[in-house]
Parts: structure tokens; C-alpha cells; sequence
């Protein structure tokens, strides 16, 4: 049986691997909606499509032509 040191440091790598794959996961995610937008596919479209709130669209599309 382990101890529960042994858990909580078992726990924080499992941890800290789901938000490393959640980030991942994210980039990779706006990187597509960033392609879509490029493509020429209306914003209204991918709400559409997708259901994806406008809020939440613009917001993503907004971020990606601030760091341009």
C-alpha cells in the first residue's frame, strides 16, 4: 500500500499531465478555428456548425489577430 505522500505526488503528475494535454488540446482547437477563419468560412458559419457561442468565437478570433 502506498503512502499517502506517495498518492498526492502520484496525483499532482497525473495532475499536471491532464493540463498539459488540456493545453495541448486548446492550442490546437483555436489553431482550427484560426484555419477556418482563414479559409473564409464566416464566423456565423462556424457558430453554425460548430455551436460554438459567438461570445466565445470572437473572442478566440479576436485573441489570434491581437498577437498578429
Amino acid at each position: 500500500m502506498s503512502s499517502p505522500i506517495d498518492r498526492v505526488a502520484s496525483a499532482k503528475s497525473a495532475y499536471e499531465q491532464a493540463e498539459s494535454a488540456l493545453a495541448n488540446a486548446r492550442d490546437d482547437y483555436y489553431r482550427a478555428i484560426d484555419a477556418a477563419v482563414d479559409a473564409g468560412v464566416s464566423k456565423m458559419e462556424l457558430h453554425r456548425q460548430t455551436g460554438l457561442s459567438r461570445a466565445m468565437l470572437y473572442r478566440i478570433i479576436n485573441r489570434s489577430e491581437q498577437s498578429s
